[in-house]
């Protein structure tokens, strides 16, 4: 195994290409909003954390509708699966954006907002410190159904990724997944794609193929297993897409208290993760705080009140069943109840 720790060069390539189907949409999947923006947005943000030296998206299906959702937004560049043939074609599309590239390659999901920079930054020292050639991010699931199967030798390195269409009854037993997220050296990436065949019953190339021939030619293959396994939730489905955002706001509610916020019954109160509360402010029960508001300390806001888009100053009081749309409210400022502050919508 040769060690790539001072491999210090990182690109990440995000896969967005796939239609969706199950989501029942026009829409493209990754732009439906999880807690309160696009998944696409999560998946960016987490690679953006890791100050990559160039960041690729992959799009196909409805690619100009993405490229449009971004268009001011200057952190990647964009490639182009033109048919939708599988994830191993979709890396193959953006293989000319990574022509003089060398250095370690982070493919991503554009599907799995729950992804943490964090949990992607230990990915990359797993990687580097053990020398990998690849290095896996896997999770163990008590129901693994839709995912790929991990199928690891007796000694416990990993030989390679079943897809859950193509694994036999004693595969799907398996629990530990591939999350789809994975790190490469360049090399390992790039070099051996003309070598997937579409020899499964989607007749597409899979990318997960490539742990198989790389370890077929001598490289070396890792894992890493994700701590929190919510993290890895790929939205397929109007359901997942619901769980996700239960993750994503149980998560954040987590991180408000601990920061001294008192959320007064977390399970019916939503804070989208764009927005920001100081510490000693009481969110009563069936509260909705969204996108980017800013609530200052010890402000009250009293319960199934709505705040969008806006600004709330230390101290202040915000009544029973207030709505709250794109507002300043100054410090130490009393609304009563039921009270509409600007727009409606």
């Amino acid at each position: 195994m040769q060690n790539h720790q001072n491999s210090q060069r990182l690109g990440v390539l995000i896969l967005a290409a796939g239609k969706g189907t199950r989501m029942e949409s026009e829409m493209p999947k990754v732009l439906h909003k999880v807690a309160g923006q696009a998944m696409l947005s999560y998946v960016i943000d987490a690679a953006a954390g890791l100050h990559p030296d160039q960041l690729v998206i992959v799009v196909g299906h409805e690619a100009q509708t993405i490229q449009d959702h971004y268009k001011e937004d200057s952190r990647m560049t964009w490639a182009l699966q033109k048919e939708l043939r599988g994830t191993g074609d979709a890396v193959r599309s953006a293989a000319d954006q990574f022509e003089s590239f060398e250095g370690d390659v982070l493919v991503l999901c554009g599907d799995t907002p729950g992804i943490r920079a964090e949990t992607l930054y230990r990915l990359m020292m797993v990687h580097r410190t053990s020398g990998f050639d690849i290095t896996l991010l896997t999770a163990e699931f008590d129901d693994p159904t839709g995912y790929g199967r991990i199928i690891v030798n007796p000694d416990g390195s990993v030989q390679g990724i079943v897809e859950e269409k193509d694994a036999n009854a004693h595969e799907k037993m398996i629990d530990e997944i591939n999350t789809g997220i994975a790190v490469y050296r360049s090399a390992a990436l790039f070099n051996y794609l003309d070598k997937l065949k579409p020899t499964n019953k989607q007749k597409e190339f899979y990318l997960t193929d490539l742990v198989s021939i790389c370890r077929s030619q001598g490289l070396s293959v890792g894992r890493m297993q994700i701590k929190d396994p919510t993290e890895a939730i790929g939205v397929n489905d109007r359901e997942a897409l619901a769980e996700s955002a239960r993750c994503l706001y149980e998560d954040y509610a987590s991180k408000l208290m601990k920061s001294g916020v008192t959320l007064e019954d977390p399970t019916t109160i939503i804070v989208e993760p764009q927005a920001n509360i100081e510490s000693d402010s009481v969110i009563e029960a069936s509260v909705c705080i969204r996108e980017h508001s800013q609530i200052g300390a010890s402000v009250l806001v009293g319960s199934l009140s709505q705040i969008r888009q806006s600004k709330i100053g230390d101290g202040s009081r915000i009544g029973v069943g207030c709505v709250c749309n794109e507002v300043h409210i100054e410090e130490k400022v009393q609304i009563q109840s039921h009270c509409i502050l600007g727009t409606e919508g």
